[in-house]
């Protein structure tokens, strides 16, 4: 059957004695015959925005009609916008059509070419319903696993205002999904998400806790106070339990981690969530939604278990993973035909090195003026390629560090045999080796060549414990100082942290080695809810060798950068917040390297800067960092090099901000970052061949 052919069905059968049914042709026309999608994210709108456009350019990127060929330019709605355009272009010709009927070949003939090509999006404050035409198709297996910011990704079954719910209503939708999409002989996992099941046990790894943190436990349930019209939930779960017997697995309560371990291929998920807020996206809608959805993949990134502290690390203001990812993500989608090529001028710990292996036709190179940043991003790869064998040897190190970091071992295979200090005792005085006068007064360590030289020569071990002793330092400065907390007890405390991180990834490692499809870059393996995809464990090994012998990773100034050499730069600059360097300085930097990334970025890239904006911790934030000034030296730059900045039309939908740059990313405790996206293009007849500046040096 044609398109056209479906939507004029479509329409006959969601009109009746001449008034035409918005709400069923919505269901009929995507839930029937096209595909009602849902994603969960890992972080809500209380923390940052850029998970929506960052699913959008996603969906844009892995649509595909069902002959396989790219979707090419969607137009993108919210359900009542959707509605409303219905209600535009066929009401006045089904209300006004002779007794004989309307003629719905016509009306579909007109607008076939529109509707074929509308997807819904329903934003929610930390989750996103999209709704597919017949003729679309989404490859949720790269959606997820490339993605910065979706937790897990699925068919949607029931999305309900919480105040109109029914359980009857509920069942009818379970009954309707199972009916297309249920597997014979066979039962699905159902998982109410609530607090009851999961909460108390959630607390059991540091770092799991701050992950579910602004994300996963706003979207819990309160499964022994919540109701569905009439009936309270545990009885709408015990009805059910009964009604679905043969085919849904619906567990008693109790801890769904253990008491209700097991590998599932899919899971129903009953959560609630929040309307967005269109006055303030930090804050949730006052509307609350029951949403009933089908997790199909869930994205299990061995970077997210960090995040933010990779290994590898030397200070304060790093980026996320999760936020990296979704800048990077919000440029696309790119050329298919071409490779496009990434660079980040302040690679800092390698995060723009590592979220690039996951993506295909991508290369990536990353520069820092640090003595350090090749050492990092080499430590960083090589912890993320270790076997087995090798990261239990890694975790029971730290284990032994977190319980008692003093107790002196002898070294193993990780250590240097020629060095009979332990691991600890080297950490700590290499740290001393760094603190002086200036350190003190900025919590910012310098290193010069000589000092990098001399960490080569130890272990990888040895200097992951650096690292965690570095840690200890600048995390902990103030207890530190007013003496409410001892070095050994600082770096005890570091130590568990990455040990509990070390042992996620083991576990993650040992699962992601039992591949059931791979997608050149990416994988998809059993996980516990449903199939897991992310980087897979080959595309991990074989980063470990290839950082050691690419260039890739290079010691340059930013300024430095060659003209045209890039399609996407995506940097997240320094901020002055701990130095007490002349600002003159760094004002300087941030012209300097902006004209060079204007220039630098190819006819249609793109420029995204990640910068500071509100500072909560009571640094003063450096003037040459403001956004406004950004962005007027950025349209300066352009102009001055024959560019121009552009934002390409394009269809979205309520709320519309939330879908545009800037976005917003923050953290409580210490600063909120501003997010800024630009596309250049040269001006027609004024080629991109302005001179480059000469890169100062003085400048770090």
């Amino acid at each position: 059957m044609s398109i056209q052919t479906l939507f004029a069905r479509t329409l006959a059968e969601s009109t009746q004695s001449n008034k035409f049914r918005t709400d069923t042709f919505f269901a009929t026309w995507f839930r029937r015959h096209g595909f009602a999608l849902f994603f969960l994210f890992k972080k809500n709108l209380s923390v940052t925005n850029i998970q929506f456009s960052e699913l959008l350019a996603l969906v844009k990127e892995h649509a595909r009609l069902k002959d396989g060929t790219h979707a090419g330019q969607l137009l993108f709605y919210s359900t009542e916008e959707f509605e409303k355009f219905l209600e535009v272009i066929v009401v006045p010709l089904v209300e006004g059509a002779p007794a004989s009927g309307a003629n719905f070949e016509q009306i579909a003939g007109l607008y076939q070419s529109i509707v074929e090509k509308i997807v819904v999006v329903n934003a929610y404050h930390g989750s996103c319903a999209i709704f597919l035409p017949p003729e679309l198709t989404l490859d949720l297996v790269r959606v997820c696993a490339e993605s910065g910011y979706v937790h897990s990704c699925g068919r949607s079954i029931y999305v309900r205002n919480i105040e109109k719910a029914k359980q009857s209503d509920f069942f009818d939708a379970i009954e309707s999904y199972l009916q297309r999409f249920g597997t014979p002989g066979r039962t699905i996992f159902f998982a109410p998400y609530s607090h009851e099941d999961f909460s108390k046990f959630d607390q059991y790894k540091k770092h799991v806790k701050n992950e579910l943190l602004h994300g996963l436990d706003d979207v819990k349930i309160h499964v022994e106070k919540d109701s569905m019209g009439i009936y309270r939930l545990p009885q709408v779960l015990s009805e059910l339990r009964k009604r679905f017997k043969e085919r849904l697995e619906v567990p008693p309560p109790g801890n769904f981690r253990e008491k209700h371990k097991g590998l599932h291929d899919r899971t129903f998920w009953l959560i609630r969530d929040a309307g967005v807020n269109p006055e303030d996206f930090t804050k949730p809608g006052s509307q609350k939604y029951y949403i009933c959805y089908d997790q199909l993949y869930f994205n299990a990134s061995p970077f997210h278990i960090f995040n933010e502290n990779k290994p590898g690390w030397i200070a304060h203001t790093t980026i996320p993973h999760t936020l990296l990812g979704a800048m990077i993500n919000v440029t696309r989608p790119w050329p298919q035909l071409t490779s496009t090529v990434v660079v980040d001028p302040f690679a800092g710990t390698g995060t723009t090195w590592l979220e690039v292996l996951k993506l295909p036709n991508a290369s990536v190179k990353c520069s820092d003026l640090s003595p350090m940043v090749r050492l990092l991003v080499e430590d960083n790869a090589q912890f993320f390629g270790l076997g087995l064998s090798e990261l239990d040897n890694v975790a029971v190190e730290f284990k032994r560090l977190s319980e008692d970091p003093e107790r002196p071992r002898t070294p193993d295979m990780f250590l240097d045999p020629t060095s009979r200090r332990d691991s600890y005792q080297l950490a700590a005085d290499l740290v001393a080796g760094l603190r002086n006068d200036e350190s003190e007064k900025t919590q910012v360590f310098s290193f010069s060549e000589d000092y990098v030289s001399k960490l080569a020569t130890f272990s990888l071990i040895q200097r992951l414990v650096f690292y965690t002793a570095l840690r200890a330092e600048l995390r902990f400065k103030g207890a530190l100082e007013r003496g409410s907390r001892q070095w050994v007890d600082a770096f005890q405390e570091s130590a568990k942290d990455l040990y509990e991180e070390i042992t996620s990834f083991r576990d993650w490692k040992a699962d992601a080695e039992h591949v059931t499809e791979d997608h050149g870059p990416v994988a998809v393996f059993r996980g516990q809810y449903s199939m897991s995809c992310a980087i897979s464990a080959r595309s991990l090994a074989l980063a470990k060798e290839l950082v050691t012998h690419s260039g890739d990773i290079v010691i340059e100034d930013a300024r430095a950068i060659a003209c045209q050499s890039c399609d996407v730069v995506v940097t997240d600059p320094p901020y002055g917040f701990n130095t007490n360097d002349e600002l003159s300085g760094l004002a300087a930097l941030y012209s300097e390297v902006i004209q060079g990334l204007v220039r630098a970025v190819r006819n249609e890239g793109h420029l995204v800067l990640c910068l500071p904006e509100v500072s909560y911790t009571g640094r003063a934030l450096p003037f040459c960092t403001s956004r406004s000034l950004i962005i007027s030296q950025i349209l300066s730059a352009a102009d001055d090099a024959g560019r121009t900045v552009i934002l390409k039309g394009a269809s979205l939908p309520f709320p519309a901000p939330l879908f545009r740059p800037p976005y917003y990313w923050t953290s409580e405790r210490a600063l909120r970052r501003v997010i800024l996206h630009f596309q250049l293009v040269d001006k027609l007849g004024t080629p991109n061949n302005a001179p480059q500046p000469t890169p100062a040096n003085e400048h770090g």
